[in-house]
């Protein structure tokens, strides 16, 4: 399956299978190396490397084995807080903190804007309509994911269910009001994100976020991770009562100490 980002301009399913396809391959490799089967050894230098189909040649080899063994990258992973797009979460950010440090009125909302960098301008600041996707239409929408945690708050799973986005006629109302534009051109980064809301009144909310929550530099804190765990468990198929809820959670803290992760 190829990863084009065309699946978001589309409103595709098939964005949230590409990491799971890019995991099974992985795996797969691993089983049939395992079992004797051999791959090319040049895959990056040689003569139909990654270096000559993908850059022409121009790689940086020894960002590879730089530091190796002393830095690990994945120490600056970012992860996720919300069930969204990565690339609204400094919008939600940016919605939360509006909420936090102002007192308004929903209705008192005439009008907003929420700036964006050219990457996620690209993602998700296309006008918000549904379409045959909705979850996807949803999570892909600076102005809907501004919208529904100015409403409820901080997203959960079943906001995004297409169901529920479907009827969710006072969140799309309000996404209408707000504009998207592109700024920071000559960034590649998610952020900065600002955000600008009109009030009736003639007051305007405006905060700008510069570092998303989830970040290697702004990391999830222990109440944002618990919101988390517990609202993955609640969209699961099986129901977990509140002992059990807290039987998992402390066999994933105390992980490290499993002598077989199939405990777990």
């Amino acid at each position: 399956m190829p990863a084009s980002l065309q699946a978001l301009v589309d409103g595709a399913l098939a964005k949230r299978m590409q990491p799971g396809f890019s995991s099974y391959s992985g795996i797969q490799s691993l089983f049939l190396a395992l079992n004797g089967i051999t791959g090319a050894k040049n895959i990056l230098q040689g003569t139909f490397g990654i270096s000559e189909l993908y850059a022409a040649g121009n790689i940086d080899i020894e960002c590879i084995t730089k530091n190796l063994g002393r830095s690990f990258e994945t120490m600056n992973i970012s992860i996720k807080p919300y069930p969204s797009c990565r690339c609204t979460h400094p919008v939600i950010d940016a919605a939360l903190e509006i909420k936090k440090e102002h007192e308004f009125n929903i209705s008192e909302i005439i009008g907003g804007e929420i700036f964006l960098p050219p990457v996620s301008m690209g993602q998700i600041g296309n006008p918000f309509r549904l379409r045959a996707n909705p979850t996807v239409d949803a999570q892909f929408s600076a102005q809907y994911t501004a919208a529904l945690t100015l409403l409820k708050g901080k997203p959960r799973m079943h906001d995004f269910d297409a169901a529920a986005v479907s009827a969710s006629g006072r969140i799309i109302s309000l996404a209408s009001l707000f504009s998207i534009v592109e700024f920071y051109h000559n960034t590649r980064e998610l952020v900065p994100v600002v955000m600008r809301i009109s009030l009736r009144n003639g007051r305007t909310l405006e905060t700008r976020v510069k570092d998303p929550t989830g970040s290697p530099v702004k990391p999830m804190s222990e109440e944002d991770t618990l919101f988390k765990f517990n609202d993955c468990l609640n969209h699961c198929a099986k129901e977990y009562s509140p002992e059990d809820r807290q039987r998992l959670l402390r066999s994933i803290q105390s992980m490290r100490n499993l002598n077989d992760v199939s405990e777990l």
